[in-house]
This record gives structure tokens, sequence and C-alpha cells, in this order.
């Protein structure tokens, strides 16, 4: 079956508190259960396990409990029918000493042997809130879990959705919804999302004010507002790639083909099947009961008894080979398909690495529609500092013109692409005139010039930076016509950085 989504948590809570979480996390999935139809008739003796659907259609419950000295782990399947084929929700409660765990798939696929797709939107069961309610604090590898939305509409709370989105210490993405009073999202996006994401994600919601700091840390090209949405993965590492955390700005949302609830929580809901893992205090109590079973049975000298655990022991773990097998199978197949996305997007340029515009697109008609499409299409390969959209703001629109600063942009991305490969047998300036791409370096009269070298200093992503190597696109007498590109490699990131598309300085 396809893997839709995996939660797993874990808690700390004094033992008695431990003791009676699992008896109330019983009542509530069996309440939970309950409440999706009628239990049919069970054989006396045994819990029912056939639950009619308010619609009609048989569910199949399974439950299995196991207790060891390692602790109790009580488990859950719930296998019903939909439109295309069956649907199946696991569920896995434990507790071990002080430590609580909570672990929940859902699952769909279609039946064996029939070639069509499982079209399904999968929903954070109801009970998973609830569960998670029974303890105050619940964590996912070290990193707290918030269950509801947060709203942050203070100038004083930027600093603290910058430590948020910022930590090293994340684990879980943040999606941060901007509000804008000249595009208004639906009302009930921010509460869907924390209910659906509960132990996924945090949701926070921002205002213009907030949007506006975060946009001033972070940059524009990281940034979220005017009505946008933005999942942020954890960061790895000091740079982040702008198009490695998806934005909906809102003229994407309005052109989506489903809602956009849907497509964030997607994302979030498919990153996490690759991501989380069963936490491990399941595997230590089942191991741990089996092992005394076996221990119990060998101590009674009864062969019977001892060749019946040992049977017993022998389908347990058949069973968990056979789960393991499905399971590398689909991660396999996972990623080989990741693997040929990744193919077709890392083709050499020659190849086709950044495809040339079709026909049918119409150049750039301004300075800042090249600058845009530049950051777009060789967002892997140039870093635009946070002062490059000042220096445009003060060149005529038409300068260049832009279909000519475009060029000399992705002349850039191809530079870092040659240098990413290994020495050029010349320097940077002649490797670009010698592609008719008009580039010099400031003589030392200039960089000798304080009060020159402060004007050639600008934002390199990271922080201040002086840039001597410059294209030159035009030469127009005119100050707001005249466009210089100021650039520099950065060895550590293996990128061009673009500290002005500007004036010339002097």
């Amino acid at each position: 079956m396809r893997k839709l989504a995996r939660y797993a948590l874990e808690a700390t809570a004094p033992e008695a508190s431990v003791n009676g979480f699992l008896q109330e996390a019983r009542q509530t999935v069996e309440a939970w259960l309950e409440a999706k139809g009628d239990w049919e008739p069970a054989v006396a003796g045994s819990p029912p396990s056939s639950l009619r659907l308010k619609d009609g259609q048989i569910a199949v419950v399974s439950r299995s409990e196991v207790r060891s000295e390692q602790g109790e782990a009580l488990f859950w399947t719930l296998e019903q029918p939909v439109g295309f084929g069956d649907f199946r929700t696991v569920l896995g409660i434990a507790a071990r000493g002080d430590h609580c765990a909570l672990f929940c798939e859902l699952e769909a696929g279609v039946p064996s042997g029939v070639v069509r797709p499982a079209p399904f939107e999968a929903h954070c069961p109801k009970v998973l809130p609830q569960l998670l309610a029974l303890l105050p604090e619940w964590h996912v590898n070290g990193d707290r879990v918030v269950l509801n939305c947060q709203t942050f509409e203070q100038e004083d709370d930027i600093d603290h959705v910058i430590q948020i989105v910022q930590s090293p210490d994340r684990r879980l993405p943040v999606v941060v919804i901007s509000r804008s009073p000249d595009f208004s999202l639906p009302a009930h996006l921010a509460p869907d999302l924390a209910r659906n994401l509960c132990g996924l994600a945090r949701v926070i919601e921002i205002d213009e004010s907030v949007s506006w700091g975060l946009t001033f840390h972070l940059g524009k090209q990281m940034s979220c507002y005017n009505g946008g949405v933005r999942i942020f993965w954890p960061f790895c590492g000091r740079y982040q790639n702008p198009y490695h955390h998806p934005l909906w700005i809102h003229s994407r949302i309005l052109q989506l083909d489903e809602n956009l609830g849907t497509a964030v929580k997607a994302r979030i809901f498919y990153a996490s099947t690759l991501a989380l893992q069963r936490p491990e205090c399941f595997e230590q109590i089942v191991a741990g009961a089996a092992a005394e079973r076996l221990e119990e049975a060998r101590q009674k000298h009864d062969p019977s008894e001892w060749v019946q655990a040992l049977e017993e022991e022998n389908t347990r773990l058949s069973v968990e080979n056979r789960d393991l097998r499905e399971e590398c199978r689909w991660l396999q197949t996972e990623a080989e398909n990741w693997k040929a996305i990744s193919d077709c997007s890392s083709i050499p340029e020659e190849e086709g690495r950044h495809p040339k515009p079709a026909k049918s697109e119409a150049p750039p008609r301004s300075i800042q529609d090249a600058v845009d499409r530049a950051i777009e299409r060789f967002a892997d390969l140039l870093v635009f500092g946070r002062d490059v959209g000042k220096g445009v703001a003060e060149l005529n629109p038409t300068a260049g013109p832009p279909d000519k600063i475009f060029r000399y942009l992705k002349a850039l991305s191809d530079l870092a692409q040659a240098k990413r490969k290994g020495r050029l047998g010349t320097t940077d300036v002649n490797w670009l005139n010698s592609r008719a791409v008009a580039c010099s370096q400031e003589s030392d009269t200039v960089m000798n010039d304080p009060s020159k070298v402060q004007r050639r200093t600008w934002h390199n992503g990271e922080g201040k930076q002086v840039f001597s190597m410059h294209l030159k696109p035009t030469e127009a007498t005119h100050p707001d016509k005249c466009v210089r590109i100021y650039f520099a490699w950065d060895d550590k990131r293996k990128m061009i950085v673009i500290g002005s598309v500007g004036r010339h300085p002097d």
C-alpha cells in the first residue's frame, strides 16, 4: 500500500501519569472507533472487530497488546474501504518507565493486480489530537510539538518568529501564513493546517509588520508576505536556497487546481513518510516480551511449550520481516523516482540544464523582471544579496535593455557552473569577456580609496562584502541607464554572489 503520512512522537512524564495515560488512551481510541459506526456482533469473549460504517460499508479493526518488563504497548489497525480500494490507519501507543510514545501511519492502495491510481486525500485522524492532549508536552526528536496555530501581530514578535524559523535545533517544518489586507486567505486555513499537521509541523500566522521584519532579516527571497504561504523546512547549514522552501504567493494561489491547504499538507505528509520511523521503545517492548516468553517456556522444561513459544516468535519475526521487505520495496521505488527527477533537473548546461526560454515566452519587460527570472531559474548557482532590490529600483526600468541584463545574469550562472567543475584556465574577467560579456575589475586606485570602497560594499546573502568585479551591460551617460552588476565568487558556497544590480557607484 502507498504510505500517505507518518506520525512519531514521544513524551516524558512521571510514571503515575504514564500509567494513567495508557488507560485514557485506550478509552480515547475505542471511543473514536465507536463514533465511526456500529459494531457487528462479535464472538463471545473477544472484542468486536467488524465495524459497520455510517455509509453501510464494513471496516475491520484489529487490536493487540504487548506487556513485558520493558513496558507496555497497545496497537490498533483500522482497514476501511474507500472508492478505489482500501485505506488503513495503524496506531500504536507505548509506555516504558517515564517515557511515552505514539505512532500513527496512514496508507492507501488498490486491490492487488488492479492497475490504476489511488487518488485519496488523507487527513490527520481525529483521535490523534485527542491523544496528544492527554499529556502536556510531546516532542519529535527533541523538537517540542506545538498543537495549535500561533499568531504573531506585534513588531515585538519579530525576533521570536526569526528564532523559530532559524533555530538550528528545529526538526519539524514551520508553515508561515502571512495575512494581508490586499489578499484574503480563507479564515479556516490556519486552524485546518494546525489540526492536520499536529506533530508534523508548526503553523504560525503573521501580520504585515512581522512580514516586513521577516523580510529584513531573511531577505526578500526567503521571506513570506502579502498573503503568501511558505513551508520553511528545517535549515541545513548557513546558506538556504530559497527554492528549497516552497512558497505560494497570491497569484499562484489563485491558479491552484487544488485547495491550498491540501497542497501544503501533501508536501509535509509525503516528507513524513521518508523521515519518521516508529520510536525504538515499541521494538524494545515487543522484543522484551518475546524474550520473556521464550525464557518462561524454557524454564518449564516442557518441550511442547518450548516449541510453541518458538513457533510464535518465528511467526512474529516472519511478519516483521515481510513488513520490512515491503517497506524496503517502497523506499527503493521512491528513491528511484527521486533519482529520475533529479537526473532530469541536473543535466549539464550544454545538454539543457537551464533550458532556453520557449519561443512563445516574451523577453523581460523590465530590469526587475529580468532579475526575478534569474532568481527563479538560477537559484542553485546565483545568490542575490539584499541590496539588489534597492539598486534595481534606482534604475530606469528599460535600461540595459532588460533582455541583455538577463543574458548577463545567465552568463554569471554559466561561470558558476564552470568554476564548480574545476579551474577555468583563465581569470573570471577574461572568461566572461571571451563570451561577449563586458566585464572589468576595479583598479587599485579605486580600491585604495575608502569612500569608493564604501560605495562598493553590499550584502552578500550573509553579511556585508566589498565587490570589485562587475559586468557592464551598457555605457549610457544618464545615471539611471548606466547599469553595473557587481559580483564575486563564494568558494565556500560554490556560488556567484551578486551584490548589486544598479547604477554606476560613482
